[in-house]
C-alpha cells in the first residue's frame, strides 16, 4: 500500500509471468481477491485432485460382516420427564426392605430373565419371595424343547428366529448321522476341493491345501451369537459344513454355512439352553448329539432327533430338596462352576468335568441320574481354577492346566470314587510354566501335547504320556497371547486326524494360523472378511480337505 486510502498486493500475470500491483477501493475486496488467487494457485498445482484420489484409493478399515443374526430395530423411547424420589414428591417410605440372600448377593428385583430370584409386593402389599431355579438355569433340570429354547432369546434377537425354520434344519441334521445330507457339498470357495492336480500334476496333499484357504468371501463371515463366543465345533458330516458356537450369554447359534438366503438369517438358528458362559462345545462321533457345557453349573446334549435340549448333569448344593440329584453337594457356593468338559472318547456316555475350585469330576450317564453316577469327585488337582482337561487317546493318562501355572498329567486309574483330594502320587508328570496355562490338548496321534500361555509361548511335548515327575524338555514357540479383557483367550486346538493346530493371532491384518506338529507355522489365514481377532478356532474334522473356522 501507498498510501492510507490504498489497498493492494503484488500478483504474478498468469500470461506474461510478471508481477503487477493490483489496488483496490475497500479492504474487504483485497482479501476476496487474495482468498481467489490463492484457491486457484491450489488448483492449478494439482494438490487437490492428488489428495482426492489418494482418499479414494484407500480403502481404510474393512467393515465387519452383516450376515446371520441382526437384532431388530427398535424406535426410541419417549422422552419421559425427570426422575424424582418419594421424598421430593412427598410420599411417605413403606417401611420394606431387600435382605442379603445366603449367598451374600443382593436379591433381584423383577429383572427380566427367566431364573432370577423375583421379589414383589402380594395383593396384601408384603413383599414375597419368588423361588428362582438354581444358580439362575434356564428350567429345573427338564428337557428343553426347540420352542422354549427359541422363547428364552432376548427380544431383539427372537423377532428373526424361526421355530419352524429350525424344526427344519435339526431334522436335516438328524439325517446327517450317516454322514448323508445332500448329494453334492456347497463348501465355501475358501476350500480347496481334494484331488486336485498341483503344478506338478501330483494329487495335492492335505497339508499342500492349506495354503489355498483365504476367508476374502464375504459369505464365509457370519454373526452367530450375540456377545463374545466361549467355545466352537464343527458337526463331523463330510457332506456339509456345520459350525457351533456358544457365548458369553448363554446363547448357542448353530451356522449352515451352505445355506446363504437372506431370509433366513443366512442360515444361522439361536437357542438359549442355558444363562452363563458356555465354555465347551462338542459333537459327538455320529453327530447326533452336541454337548455344551456351562458356568451355570449344567451339561446338556442338544438331541437333534428329539429336537429337545437334554439336561446331562447339573451341580447342586447340599440343600434337601436337591438330594435325589446326581449333582447334590457337589457345588461349593459362590465361586464355584463349572469351567470346562469333555466326552470321553472310551464311551461317549460319559464325561470329564473340570471346575473353578480345582476339581475334575467323572459321570456316566448309563448309570442313572442319581449320585451313583459320578464315578469320582477329584478334589485338590489344583489350588485354583482348572481351564481344560483333555483324555490321552491310551485311555487313562488325564492332563490338567489352569491358574496355578502348571500342566499336570494323571493316571485316572488311581483316582478314587470317594470325594478326598488327589494326592501327589497320583500325579503322573507335570510342565511348570511362569504364568497361567489356558489350554493343554493331545494330538490325535498321541505324541504331542500342546499347551497355551499366558506366558506369550505354546508349549510342545513329546510323548506326555512317557514321561514321569518333572517336564524340562519342550518345544517352546513364541506366540503373542494377551487378549486383553474384552477378548476370548486363545485356546490352541488340534485337528480331530492330523498333528496340525490352529490358534488365533493379534497381528494386523487379522489372521489365523496353522501350525505343524513340529511347531512351524504352515499357513497364515486372512483375508478382507476376516475384521476381528478369532479368539477361539477349530478345524472341521473331515481328513480329505482342510477347513478352519474362528
Amino acid at each position: 500500500m501507498t498510501d492510507e486510502n490504498e489497498f493492494s498486493f503484488l500478483s504474478k500475470d498468469p500470461v506474461t509471468n510478471e508481477l503487477v500491483k493490483l489496488t483496490f477501493d475497500t479492504y474487504d475486496d483485497m482479501v476476496k481477491a487474495k482468498r481467489k488467487r490463492n484457491a486457484e494457485v491450489l488448483v492449478s498445482s494439482g494438490l487437490l485432485a492428488a489428495a482426492n484420489a489418494l482418499k479414494q484409493s484407500s480403502t481404510g478399515k474393512t467393515s465387519a460382516s452383516q450376515r446371520g443374526i441382526a437384532s431388530s430395530k427398535r424406535k426410541a423411547p419417549a422422552r419421559l420427564p425427570p426422575r424424582k424420589s418419594s421424598r421430593l414428591r412427598g410420599i411417605a417410605a413403606d417401611g420394606h426392605s431387600i435382605d442379603l440372600d445366603a449367598r451374600g448377593r443382593i436379591l433381584v428385583v423383577n429383572k427380566g430373565v427367566n431364573g432370577d430370584v423375583v421379589v414383589k409386593p402380594d395383593d396384601a402389599g408384603v413383599l414375597v419371595e419368588k423361588e428362582g431355579f438354581f444358580r439362575d438355569r434356564v428350567n429345573d433340570g427338564s428337557a428343553l424343547s426347540v420352542e422354549d429354547a427359541i422363547g428364552l432369546l432376548d427380544a431383539k434377537w427372537a423377532e428373526a428366529a424361526s421355530v419352524r425354520r429350525s424344526k427344519k434344519f435339526l431334522t436335516r441334521v438328524s439325517k446327517e448321522g450317516l454322514g448323508i445330507m445332500m448329494n453334492k457339498m456347497n463348501s465355501p470357495s475358501s476350500v480347496a476341493e481334494i484331488g486336485e492336480d498341483n503344478i506338478d500334476g501330483e494329487p495335492e496333499t492335505f497339508i499342500d491345501q492349506l495354503n489355498a484357504l483365504t476367508i476374502d468371501d464375504d459369505s464365509n463371515v457370519a454373526k452367530v451369537c450375540p456377545d463374545r463366543i466361549y467355545a466352537m465345533a464343527c458337526h463331523p458330516s463330510t457332506s456339509s459344513l456345520i459350525v457351533c458356537a456358544g457365548d458369553k450369554q448363554g446363547y448357542l447359534g448353530i451356522w449352515d454355512v451352505d445355506d446363504t438366503r437372506e431370509n433366513s438369517n443366512n442360515g444361522v438358528y439361536l437357542f438359549r439352553p442355558h444363562t452363563r458362559p458356555i465354555t465347551h462345545l462338542e459333537w459327538n462321533s455320529t453327530g447326533s448329539s452336541l454337548m455344551s457345557v456351562s458356568y451355570d453349573g449344567s451339561v446338556r446334549m442338544l438331541d437333534v432327533e428329539s429336537q429337545s435340549f437334554v439336561e446331562s448333569f447339573a451341580t447342586y448344593d447340599d440343600s434337601v430338596k436337591y438330594k435325589d440329584k446326581a449333582g447334590f453337594g457337589v457345588d461349593q457356593g459362590y465361586r464355584f462352576w463349572v469351567q470346562h468338559g469333555i466326552l470321553d472318547k472310551r464311551n461317549e456316555k460319559c464325561m470329564f468335568l473340570a471346575t473353578s475350585i480345582g476339581s475334575v469330576l467323572h459321570i456316566d450317564t448309563r448309570i442313572g441320574t442319581d449320585k451313583s453316577s459320578i464315578t469320582f469327585n477329584q478334589l485338590g488337582i489344583s489350588d485354583k481354577k482348572i481351564n481344560s482337561v483333555d483324555l490321552h487317546r491310551n485311555g487313562h493318562t488325564l492332563a490338567t492346566c489352569g491358574l496355578d501355572n502348571t500342566v499336570k498329567l494323571w493316571d485316572v486309574r488311581k483316582f478314587n470314587s470317594s470325594k478326598r483330594k488327589s494326592s501327589l502320587s497320583n500325579r503322573v508328570a507335570y510342565k511348570q510354566c511362569t504364568k497361567s496355562v489356558s489350554s493343554a490338548f493331545f494330538s490325535p496321534s498321541g505324541t504331542k501335547l500342546l499347551a497355551t500361555t499366558m506366558a506369550n509361548t505354546l508349549e510342545l511335548i513329546n510323548n506326555p504320556h512317557l514321561e514321569s515327575g518333572k517336564i524340562t524338555e519342550t518345544e517352546s514357540i513364541h506366540h503373542n497371547n494377551q487378549t486383553g479383557r474384552w477378548l476370548s483367550t486363545f485356546m490352541a486346538r488340534w485337528h480331530a486326524t492330523e498333528d496340525i493346530f490352529t490358534v488365533g493371532c493379534m497381528k494386523q491384518p487379522r489372521q489365523i494360523e496353522i501350525f505343524s506338529g513340529e511347531g512351524k507355522l504352515l499357513e497364515s489365514v486372512s483375508g478382507d472378511a476376516l475384521t476381528a481377532v478369532a479368539s477361539r478356532c477349530c478345524f472341521h474334522p473331515r481328513s480329505d480337505s482342510p477347513i478352519v473356522c474362528g
